[in-house]
């Protein structure tokens, strides 16, 4: 009937309306999230403690390794007493701002300190992200943000890195960390009706209020963050 027709459009309306508030107040918070984020960054390379270290390993002779020399080189970093000390300190960030990790790379791209050291987990250091996106727009932009799956055990990572100067001179880059779940309750929702969910470039689900759909693809693609199977 036309009364049961109307109904269902209103119903179907209202659904609508409730859904566009929501991805309305999502795509804010998600926003400030990753902005949050990045500032975080720039804030914090600031800090003379990165540049000093930087500057000491510069003096060093850095150069970026060949892919089977890294776990030597990895071994002698993890040995360095002022790679175990920065390394100490990156962890202590990662617990006062909640991320997940922080690492600093030199000018070759090549990480010398890494907040897991100093948590006894695996470690990034002597890996060699110079091709990676987050890494050559924060060497010639200033800042870089990827999604990436880690290298290291396959999960998926927001990086936000920042370019660490002295003197109008490049040292560096600081990168931080998060994970998709740290983000979980920015997808939450009231309503066992609603998934939500954001999809990068390529399809692929990178946060989503349902944990199952995680790096599942849609069958469409949508302007987002870029992506790399490593990093």
């Amino acid at each position: 009937s036309a009364v049961a027709e109307w109904r269902i459009q209103t119903q179907r309306a209202d659904a609508l309306a409730a859904a566009d508030r929501r991805l309305s107040a999502l795509d804010d918070n998600v926003v400030n999230h990753f902005t949050s984020l990045t500032s975080l960054g720039q804030v914090l390379s600031r800090q003379p403690q990165f540049a000093d270290f930087l500057v000491q390993r510069e003096r060093k002779g850095a150069a970026p390794p060949p892919s089977s020399d890294r776990p030597a080189m990895q071994r002698r970093l993890s040995r360095d007493g002022d790679v175990r000390a920065m390394s100490v300190q990156l962890a202590a960030l990662t617990r006062d701002f909640q991320i997940t990790r922080a690492m600093v790379l030199d000018t070759y791209g090549t990480a010398i300190a890494d907040s897991a050291l100093a948590e006894r987990q695996a470690n990034a250091l002597a890996m060699n992200v110079a091709t990676r996106p987050y890494f050559i727009h924060a060497m010639d932009r200033g800042r870089g943000f990827q999604f990436v799956l880690s290298r290291l055990n396959g999960e998926p990572r927001f990086v936000a890195a920042t370019r660490v100067e002295r003197d109008d001179k490049v040292l560096g880059v600081l990168v931080l960390v998060t994970d998709p779940q740290r983000m979980g309750r920015l997808f939450a929702t009231a309503s066992a009706r609603f998934i939500t969910a954001m999809v990068d470039a390529q399809g692929r689900i990178v946060a989503s209020s349902d944990t199952a759909l995680m790096q599942r693809r849609v069958p469409f693609s949508t302007p987002g963050l870029s992506v790399s199977d490593d990093g």
